[in-house]
This record gives C-alpha cells, sequence and structure tokens, in this order.
C-alpha cells in the first residue's frame, strides 16, 4: 500500500488535469494539504475522478484558506471516513464515522473542538486489512494540515499546541481500540537541526514549544536504533508512541526538505525545512518497507513525501457517506454503477523495491503552479488520455519556442537592409533631439547592483501585515540560501520608497535655513559695511569668545562627523568615546602653545607665520597644499549629506547641493567672517537641539535611558578602555588619546578655518577662552553622538539594516525617518541640523579660502588697495562658490575619490602641522629643513594613507556585528525572505572570508596603521628630516623672534642670552618680507 501525502498549496492551481497528476504519482492513497478550495468551488474534473473515491474536509473560516483531501484508489475504498478530529462533524460522516475519540470532550470545551475543526485541517480514513492467518485489522490513515504559529499572534501559538494535543489524544484513541494508525500531512514543525536549512542557537531552537510536544510524541525523540527489538519484546511500554517513517530509515541523512520559500527561488539552492512527514505507529513499525522524499516532483512550494506499507487492503463495497459522489451535484454524473458497487477485491502488498525505485522514476515532473485561479478554464467534460498529455505537452513546447524565437538580440545596422530607397529617414538632428529629451525625460532608474554579485537586485513588496505593509525594497535576486553558499542570495537591501516630509517638516526646515541668509544679508549692511579687509576677513578683531567658540565648534563638526559618530558607536560601540581623552591634552597645548604666537603676530593668514619663520618657499607650498586639500574636502562635505538625505527623503540630490552653495555663496560673500561667526551660532543650536531631541524622543520609544544602557552593556556596545599598545588597532586608549591629540592640533590648532576664528577675538585672552570653551562643548559633542548610536542600537539590536545593504552614513538618518517619521516636525529638523552642519564647514571653507589666496598668492605679487582686495576677497569666494559646486560633481562620480578625501584632513594635517610645531620650538630648524621634512612627510603619509585605502579594498569586509539579543522580534516586517538575511549575517560567519591579518604581511603590515597615528607620524618624520637636513646645510638667523613661542625666543626660558630686536626693526624687516620684489 503506497501512501503519498503532499501539501499542493491549491488543488486547482495545477496545470495538468488531476487525473495526471494522481496517475503519475502512482499513489494508492493520495493525501493533500492546503487545498484551498470550498464546497462551492469544487469542480467535478477534481472531485470525480475515474478509478478513484475522493473525501474533502473543507474550511468555514474563509474562502482559499486550509482544506485537506484524500484519494483513494477504487480497491483501496476505506470502510469509513470523517472530517475533523471531535465527534462534532460526525452526523456529515453518518454510519461511516471513524468514531474513537478518547478524552476530547473532557479536555477541551465544545466550542474550542469546533474552533479546532472549522478551519477544515482533518481527514480520517480507516481501511480494512487482512493478515496472513486471514484475519483482520484496521489501518487507520489522519491526513492533517497543522496550523502555523504566527510569531506576531500568541493565541494562534496556543491555536497550534491545541491543536497537537487534539491529534495526540485521537490518535492514542484510536490506537487503543486495536487500529494501526499512521499520521500523514504537513505538521508545520521542523523537529531537529538537521531538518532544518539554518536552525540558529540550538538552544533557542530545541526551547519552541511545538518541538517540545514533537519531542513527546515521537519514540524517544527520534532514536529508533533499539525500536524493532522493543516492538517484539515489550510493545505495550510504547503504545501510543510514533516513528518519524523517513528518519527510521535514514537517521543522519542531510539535507532532505520538504517545503522551501517560492518567492525567494530557495529551492534552487536547497534552502528549507522538513515539515511534511509520515508518522506511523509503533506496531506499523514491521510493516513499513520504505519512506522517500520526492524532491523531484514540482507544482507546490512543498514536495510529496511517500511510504510503502505491507498491507493487504480489503477494499470496501460502498464507499463511506462522506465520498464526493455522494454530493448532489455530482450524484449523476458517474459512467458506472460499479463505480460505487464493486465486488469484494483483496489487493496484494507491495514489497519490491524494485517497483518503488522505478515508480520514484516515473514520478511526476510539472511546472510550478499559476497564481491567477481567476485565469483558470473549465475542463471539458472526460478525462484526457496520457496520449493528449504528451500530446498537449509537444504543443506547449512548441508555442514556448515560438516564443523564444521572438526574443533576439539586436542585430547591427549592417545586417539590416531598407525595404524601400525612397522611405523616410530620420535626419541626424532628429537624431540628436531624440537623444537630449531621453536624456532629459529618463524612464525608472535601473535597480541598483547587490553588494555580494555585482548583479541588478530584485524589487520586492512587503505583503505582510504592519507598519510596513505595501512599502517596496531592492534585494539580491539570487536564490535563497545559507551565507556559507557563494552562489545564494547575499544580504544586500536597500529600501525603495522615501519618507516624505510633511508641512511641518518644510516649515522647521525652511526656517532654519531662511534664518541663516538673513544673518548674513544683516551683517552685509550692519556696520561699516564690509567695506574693508580687516572687517571682512577679520570681523574687525572684535568679536567676544562666545560667538567665536561655538563657531569654532561647528566649523569642524561636518554633516559627515554627525552621521558617522553614532554610527560607529552604533557598529563597534563607545570605544571611540575615548578620543575625548585627547581634548584634555590638546586644548592647553593649543590655548598657550599656539594661540599666543598667532596673535602675537597680528596675521590674516595662518600660512603668513610660515613667510616670517621660514621663507617664502614654505609659505608658498602650505598655502597650494592647504587648498588642494580644502578644495577637495569640501566638495566631499557638500555632496555626501545631500545624496544620504536624498537616499531616504524626497529631496533631489541635486536640489539640496545647489541650494547649499548658493545660501553659503550668498551669506559669506555679503557678510564676511562676522556674517559667518553669527551663522554658526545659530546652526549650532540647530544642531544641538536637533540631536537632543532626537536622543530624547528615541529614548522614549525604546523604554528609557536605563533600558538603553541595559541593552548595550549585555552586548558589549559599552567598550571598556583597550590599552593594547600595538598602533595597527585603531581606537585604543593610546591611539584615541595621543594619536587624536596630533589630529586635533592639525584640525584645531594650524587649520585656517580655525585659527582665522581664534585670532578675531578682541584680545589674547579672549582668544585663549574661546578655545577652553570648546573642551566642554567638544565633550558634549560626544556624549550626543555616542548616545545617539545607543539609542539606534536599542531600536535596530535585532535587525541590523547594515546586514540588509544599507549605507553607514545614512544609518542615522533612515533612524529618524523611519522610527521617528510619526513626529510632525521631527525629520525636518533633522535634516535642517545637516544642512546647517554642511553649511557651518561649507562657509568656512569659503571664507579662509578666499583669505589664504588673497593674502598668501595674490598680495605678495601684485599691490591692491585695501578697498580692491575686499572687492576682490568677495569675488573670490564666488569662485570657490562655483569650484564647490564641480568638486561635488566631480564626488558624484568617483566613489573611490569620497573616500580618499575624507581621510585627506589627518593624512595631509599632519605634514602641515609638524610645519609649525618645528617653527614655534625648534629654533635650529631652517628653511630648507622645514621643507625637506614636509615634502618627506606628506610622501609617506600619501603613500600609507591613500595606499593603504586603496589596498583595504581589496581585502574581505569582515561581517557586521552578530545579533545577540533572541529574545526579541524584529521591528521591521520585510517578509522572511528579507529577515533571513539577519540569521545568515550571524552564521557560519568564519566561512564567508578568512582572517583578515593574513592579508597584512611583510610590507604590507604598514597599511594596517591606524589613521589616528597618521598626523603624529608625519610629526615625527618631519622633525627627524628637518633636524637632518637642517645640521647639514647649517644655522639660519631667525627672521622674526615672535614667529617662536615666547619659551624659546630670545631671552626666554628655552632660547639663547641675546638681546632681542627692537621694534623698528621687527617693523623695517616686515615690510621687506611683504614688500613684492624685495627678497632677504
Amino acid at each position: 500500500m503506497k501512501i503519498v501525502t503532499w501539501n499542493i498549496n491549491g488543488i486547482r492551481a495545477t496545470k495538468k488535469s488531476f487525473k495526471e497528476i494522481l496517475e503519475k504519482t502512482n499513489a494508492d492513497v493520495l493525501c493533500l494539504q492546503e487545498t484551498k478550495i470550498t464546497r462551492d468551488q469544487l469542480e467535478s474534473e477534481i472531485a470525480i475522478i475515474d478509478g478513484y473515491n475522493s473525501y474533502f474536509s473543507f474550511s468555514e473560516v474563509r474562502s482559499g484558506y486550509s482544506g485537506v483531501a484524500v484519494y483513494c484508489k477504487d480497491i483501496y475504498t476505506p470502510i469509513s471516513a470523517q472530517a475533523g478530529l471531535s465527534n462534532l462533524y460526525e452526523s456529515k460522516s453518518g454510519k461511516g464515522a471513524v468514531g474513537c475519540y478518547g478524552k476530547l470532550t473532557t479536555i477541551f470545551t465544545q466550542d474550542r473542538l469546533k474552533d479546532l475543526d472549522r478551519e477544515g485541517r482533518t481527514l480520517i480514513t480507516q481501511f480494512e486489512l487482512r493478515s496472513s492467518k486471514n484475519e483482520t485489522c484496521k489501518l487507520t490513515l489522519i491526513n492533517v494540515y497543522c496550523p502555523r504559529a504566527d510569531p506576531e499572534k500568541e493565541e494562534r501559538k496556543i491555536f497550534k499546541l491545541d491543536f497537537y494535543k487534539a491529534l495526540e489524544e485521537r490518535a492514542k484513541a484510536l490506537i487503543e481500540s486495536g487500529s494501526f494508525v499512521c499520521i500523514v500531512g504537513d505538521i508545520n514543525t521542523s523537529h531537529k537541526e538537521i531538518d532544518h536549512c539554518d536552525p540558529n542557537d540550538p538552544i533557542v531552537f530545541y526551547d519552541n514549544p511545538c518541538r517540545v510536544w514533537l519531542d513527546s510524541f515521537l519514540y524517544k525523540n527520534g532514536d529508533y536504533k533499539d525500536i524493532a527489538a522493543e516492538v517484539s519484546d515489550t510493545r505495550n511500554q510504547i503504545l501510543g508512541l510514533f516513528v518519524d517513517s523517513f528518519r527510521y530509515f535514514y537517521p543522519n541523512k542531510q539535507n532532505m526538505f520538504t517545503c522551501w520559500c517560492t518567492t525567494s527561488r530557495a529551492r534552487e539552492t536547497n534552502y528549507g525545512t522538513r515539515i511534511d512527514y509520515i508518522f506511523c505507529d509503533t506496531k506499523l513499525v514491521p510493516r513499513l518497507k520504505s519512506c522517500e522524499i520526492l524532491t523531484e516532483v514540482y507544482g507546490s512550494d512543498h514536495c510529496p513525501v511517500e511510504a510503502d506499507v505491507e498491507a493487504e487492503v480489503v477494499g470496501a463495497k460502498i464507499c463511506p457517506v462522506l465520498c464526493s459522489c455522494y454530493m448532489p451535484e455530482f450524484a449523476g454524473r458517474q459512467r458506472k454503477i460499479s463505480h460505487f458497487v464493486q465486488k469484494m477485491q483483496t489487493v496484494p502488498s507491495k514489497t519490491s523495491t524494485s517497483e518503488t525505485s522505478l515508480t520514484k522514476k516515473r514520478m511526476l515532473n510539472e511546472s510550478h503552479p499559476v497564481g491567477n485561479l481567476k485565469n483558470v478554464k473549465k475542463r471539458k467534460t472526460g478525462q484526457s488520455t496520457l496520449t493528449s498529455f504528451i500530446k498537449n505537452k509537444e504543443v506547449n513546447s512548441t508555442k514556448n519556442n515560438k516564443v523564444e524565437e521572438k526574443v533576439v538580440p539586436a542585430m547591427h545596422k549592417s545586417d539590416v537592409k531598407p525595404s524601400n530607397t525612397n522611405s523616410k529617414v530620420g535626419k541626424p538632428s532628429d537624431s540628436k533631439a531624440s537623444q537630449f529629451w531621453k536624456s532629459v525625460l529618463k524612464g525608472p532608474e535601473p535597480p541598483p547592483l547587490c553588494t555580494g554579485h555585482s548583479e541588478p537586485s530584485v524589487l520586492r513588496t512587503v505583503k505582510k501585515d504592519g507598519p510596513n505593509l505595501g512599502r517596496k525594497f531592492y534585494c539580491c535576486g539570487r536564490p535563497d540560501g545559507h551565507s556559507s553558499n557563494p552562489e545564494a542570495r547575499c544580504q544586500f537591501f536597500v529600501q525603495m520608497e522615501k519618507q516624505y516630509f510633511e508641512v511641518w517638516d518644510y516649515v522647521i526646515f525652511s526656517v532654519c535655513l531662511l534664518s541663516s541668509l538673513a544673518i548674513g544679508i544683516y551683517h552685509a549692511f550692519a556696520g561699516g559695511q564690509q567695506t574693508t579687509t580687516n572687517e571682512f576677513l577679520m570681523a574687525d578683531r572684535r568679536m567676544n569668545y562666545a560667538p567665536v567658540s561655538l563657531s569654532l565648534l561647528v566649523t569642524i563638526m561636518s554633516a559627515i562627523t554627525v552621521l558617522g559618530v553614532p554610527s560607529e558607536v552604533f557598529q563597534h560601540g563607545t570605544s571611540y568615546g575615548m578620543f575625548s581623552f585627547s581634548y584634555f591634552i590638546f586644548i592647553p597645548i593649543v590655548a598657550h602653545g599656539l594661540v599666543p604666537v598667532f596673535y602675537d603676530m597680528k596675521i590674516t593668514s595662518v600660512y603668513e607665520y610660515l613667510g616670517r619663520r621660514f621663507s617664502r618657499v614654505v609659505r608658498l607650498c602650505a598655502t597650494v597644499a592647504y587648498m588642494v586639500m580644502m578644495i577637495t574636502y569640501m566638495g566631499v562635505v557638500l555632496y555626501t549629506p545631500a545624496l544620504a538625505i536624498n537616499a531616504v527623503t524626497d529631496l533631489n540630490v541635486w536640489v539640496s547641493v545647489v541650494g547649499l552653495c548658493v545660501i553659503c555663496t550668498i551669506y559669506t560673500g555679503l557678510g564676511g567672517l562676522k556674517a559667518v561667526i553669527w551663522t554658526d551660532v545659530f546652526q549650532a543650536i540647530v544642531m544641538l537641539l536637533a540631536q537632543i531631541v532626537v536622543i530624547f524622543i528615541g529614548s522614549s520609544k525604546s523604554g528609557g535611558f536605563s533600558t538603553i544602557f541595559k541593552l548595550a552593556a549585555e552586548s558589549g556596545k559599552l567598550a571598556p578602555l583597550n590599552f593594547n599598545p600595538s598602533p595597527l588597532v585603531a581606537h585604543t586608549f593610546w591611539a584615541l588619546t595621543f594619536g587624536g591629540t596630533f589630529l586635533c592640533m592639525g584640525i584645531y590648532g594650524v587649520n585656517q578655518t580655525a585659527v582665522q576664528r581664534v585670532i578675531s577675538c578682541k584680545s589674547k585672552r579672549h582668544a585663549q577662552i574661546t578655545v577652553y570653551l570648546n573642551f566642554p562643548l567638544l565633550q558634549l559633542v560626544m556624549v550626543i553622538a555616542c548616545v545617539l548610536g545607543l539609542v539606534m542600537f536599542a531600536e535596530y539590536r535585532c535587525n541590523n539594516p547594515l546586514a540588509y545593504g544599507a549605507k553607514s552614513d545614512q544609518l542615522l538618518l533612515y533612524y529618524v525617518m523611519n522610527v521617528l517619521g510619526d513626529y510632525p516636525g521631527i525629520p525636518g529638523l533633522f535634516v535642517a541640523c545637516l544642512f546647517c552642519a554642511s553649511l557651518s564647514t561649507i562657509s568656512s571653507c569659503f571664507s579662509s579660502l578666499s583669505t589664504v589666496a588673497l593674502r598668501d598668492i595674490i598680495q605678495p605679487n601684485i599691490n591692491l588697495s585695501d578697498r580692491a582686495a575686499t572687492f576682490l576677497s568677495k569675488c573670490l569666494i564666488l569662485f570657490f562658490g562655483l569650484l564647490c559646486f564641480l568638486m561635488a560633481l566631480v564626488a558624484s562620480q568617483l566613489d573611490s575619490v569620497l573616500k580618499a578625501a575624507l581621510s585627506i584632513l589627518g593624512i595631509m594635517g599632519g605634514p602641515m602641522l609638524s610645519l609649525f610645531i618645528l617653527g614655534m620650538f625648534c629654533r635650529y630648524i631652517n628653511s630648507t629643513g622645514a621643507l625637506s621634512g614636509f615634502l618627506v612627510s606628506s610622501a609617506i603619509a600619501f603613500w600609507i594613507g591613500f595606499g593603504g585605502l586603496a589596498y583595504r579594498m581589496g581585502v574581505p569586509r569582515m561581517p557586521s556585528p552578530p545579533i545577540l539579543d533572541h529574545s526579541c522580534a524584529p521591528l521591521t516586517n520585510y517578509t522572511s525572505t528579507v529577515t533571513s538575511a539577519i540569521v545568515d549575517q550571524t552564521t557560519d560567519a568564519d566561512l564567508l572570508v578568512p582572517a583578515v591579518n593574513t592579508y597584512y604581511d611583510g610590507i604590507n603590515i604598514v597599511y594596517k596603521l591606524s589613521y589616528m597615528w597618521y598626523s603624529g607620524m608625519s610629526v615625527l618624520v618631519s622633525f627627524v628630516v628637518a633636524s637632518f637636513v637642517s645640521l647639514v646645510t647649517g644655522r639660519e638667523e631667525i627672521l622674526d623672534e615672535e614667529a617662536l613661542h615666547p619659551l624659546f625666543r630670545a631671552g626666554g626660558y628655552f632660547g639663547p642670552k641675546t638681546n632681542q630686536p627692537n621694534k623698528e626693526e621687527l617693523i623695517s624687516l616686515e615690510t621687506k618680507i611683504s614688500t613684492p620684489g624685495i627678497t632677504t
């Protein structure tokens, strides 16, 4: 007796006639689940099959849901059949009911039993068997489609467990009555890890309540090695326990699955689960001959399972009352009365294994089911023959070939011959016009390439109920599979649709931008109306420390910083926060070591210092290096935030870029440095306010700060101090504290954008207070960034967006738009924060570049009046505004330039810093030595910095940090296909890439140097080279003692005990240096 069970996933969706399916499966009894059909939808082509009798259990809940069916050959007609586990539907079965209900009515209420049966999940048929001693017994076949436990609906979990309990009770009652029992169907639970493609944590896997029930339901938790002896010797002790027929024959066979996700094409990579079973009670095991999974059979997201039982079935004379032939609509459509009434026949048992193997070779291999049932045509009365099936297949094959012939590659122009020489041919101008309009009126953008295979991704839509219902996203187009399979789907994920601003978002965003513009216009007409270079470039050197300190803060804190630091904390924890230790060191050094020198010299450009300390050549080299560095950097600062904003909002990239450029150019060109400083104050308030608001709202959504820090501590995100002395480790205490000191000194101490603000203060004391005020402000900014990263982690701890392919610099924006988007005005405020961060940095770049170009390149070579110099400064700001836009265009085309430019401050800042440190604190360093040290340190910094950046592109990336919290549910319901990407990211990660350390051997080890040490390394190299060259070339006379720190000047604590030049000599010397054509 061959029993086949198959979850058909829609009985009406099969392309072939059901008669052909039955013949191909060659099953004596075919049990189907998830028929998705109701009584009124049942057609004769499905219900009445010549040579078979059929039985159905329909769902009473809704149409197209659940349902089971059983088809028996006429010679295997059951003696009784019944729908449901309880006796509530016994009246429909009439005298043909199976009976034996056990304690169901005691365990469950009538209402609960009705709930369990009304979804049409059970159909029981009972057969009469004849033994070798001519004795009769019964075999009861229970066909079940067990419910699925929706993780978001607790009541369905309880319903599934109750269904299991009722099934077990009914099966035991039937066994106690003396019947053999066989349970077949979709149990909807994989038993062991070997039955699941990706079981995750074994503890969590086996703690599943459904799996716990299955363990108790099966004999010795599925260990069948001693069952043969126990069945023959102590049968009564194992009464009521069942055996998994497939694992009875194949206890250790792997990758044997019965269910796959069809939407992700997981069957192609065999990435599925085994949830379809044939359970036999222990008394039936000796009669069990074979059990196979028929993976070669298609037509559903499940495949059939067949078992061969040694049994002589005595077919009933009359079909049970539940048979579909008794349904009124089919009662008069039978060809023969003998279809119902026939002679008693005895069916010999099938014991030949060779016959079983031959039968499997003849299994049906049909196409996937049709998705649209409305287009299924009604079949003609009468069954198709096998010959017609073959003919139809040939016709279909011919049709398919015809379709394929139409899809041919485009022919070359030379292969096409004109049919009519007089026909009109498009003019070249028409062709150009067509190409122009095609370039302007572009169609939908092509899908992005997945990161794992560089192949076009596919568009998916969320169909599951929840907050993400209807949303669209791109994911890898390959079939789903295990993370260790390189041919399977990668973790690429990009959300298609973007969040749109509401009215309040536009209001807040517009107010912030217009306010910045208004401040610039106000200062253009206030005071001296920006008519002198001192007022336009230096704010008359009358600024107070309070606004300058805020301006200094936001000048360096660009939008890249606002987005990047929280992302760093989200991924790697708070170890980056140790960078704040460097503030304790570099703040006093800048305030007392560098600021007094610059302020006393009354310079406008910081590079004027190099001309007065060393030579015009050193000054010019440093000026050109600074301008190249800042022009490249400001293009990235302009484009990167605009691109990130466009990725999650409806704001166009180039609208953002042009808007930022225009606003910046207007208020910087009209209002000068004073306008820049006061707009920076306003922008600093907006930036800090927006981030603090996001923190408080985000923390309240995640359960408060205590919950956030508890989750962070449990997941290791509150990183302890790392005292590893190796310079190859990025964020150690030594790298962040001492390496960070040199990095910050290069940014805050000798960079024109920072120094120009400091020396615009009205006194040296105010300038030093400005620097010291940045200490608490920088600490506050670091705390805000770290807390933002932890708030994001609390939200995304179970659903890492980076595992989907999201970019790290978009992470905070995704959080604000998707999680906090329901709060009016919050998205607009945060996007305004990013725009303000960009405006403050870009305006500072415009002002500093204009100052440097005027004072260090133009005025030393051309005599200009003060009014002309002021006008030229404004024109230079316009020029740099246009140049900034062009650099944004370059940055949009060259992705590698983006990564290189983000490191340029650290790479170029070190050699620049070395010039000033050597000039102020080393009297014996001459101009030749300083220039040599600068060039050598720049070359080495470029080699290690940019060379390492290029080298790391060829090193495989390590996977994202694993998701440690398995107790929470995913917070974005992007279908099981996308959610599985998170699982893939956290399992067998070591199989994806070899150890990264193996790529850094030999000379390549220098590429692993922490970027925090770039500046410190440059200063050290420059010091060694400059000292050596200066000693070789000889000592030069110090041109200006004020260029040295007071402690190293003549007469100072570390300086020579000689008389310092008088003021008249210094003025005369300064005049000679600044006058064109006069050399010193």
